[in-house]
């Protein structure tokens, strides 16, 4: 691709499954390849009306921090495809810190690396900040992406591409990955 040509189409596969609990009913902070859950919590949807709602949601997303499985447990007969579990997100830093029943006052970033969640769909807006960013000959073109691109995420299920999340890009902040954080430019 030319260097002044930009990318209007992102199209990311997860690399992994569906996450299973690791201890009872909850799942620790993910330390290996990405995975996908289902996942239920507050968020908003569109009614037949058009009308914006706030309530419970359920969706297939990345969440690779904690979360405990709702409700009963494990889905007793899911749909082909279907997830078995839906979780409930949580964030506990300090539990993340423990790494075989000892704690640590840092995150292994070799061999223990606590992933990341991207896409982001938490909180009040949308965020796309990591995934194929940077290489170690530095950024790619997926750091400036233009208003208007489109990034899909999803997952490969019997070679067939299965849609998790869309987004329509809006505007980006440039940052640099720093070891004390982000730090925008």
């Amino acid at each position: 691709m030319p260097n002044n040509e930009k990318i209007r189409f992102v199209q990311f596969l997860h690399p992994g499954g569906e996450h299973k609990p690791d201890r009872g009913r909850y799942i620790s902070w993910n330390r290996g390849k990405h995975k996908r859950k289902f996942i239920k919590q507050d968020g908003y949807y569109l009614d037949e009306n058009n009308r914006m709602m706030k309530d419970k949601i359920v969706f297939w997303g990345e969440w690779e921090p904690q979360s405990v499985v709702a409700g009963e447990g494990k889905i007793d007969n899911p749909v082909h495809h279907g997830p078995k579990y839906i979780y409930e997100p949580y964030y506990d830093l300090d539990e993340a810190k423990k790494k075989d029943g000892k704690r640590s006052d840092s995150i292994d970033c070799k061999g223990g690396l606590l992933q990341n969640t991207d896409p982001f769909v938490f909180g009040d807006r949308f965020l796309y900040g990591i995934c194929k960013q940077c290489r170690k000959t530095g950024p790619t073109k997926l750091t400036c992406l233009e208003k208007g691109a489109i990034i899909v995420f999803g997952s490969c299920k019997e070679q067939r591409f299965v849609v998790d999340t869309i987004f329509v890009v809006g505007d980006y902040i440039d940052y640099t990955c720093t070891e004390d954080g982000l730090k925008t430019n």
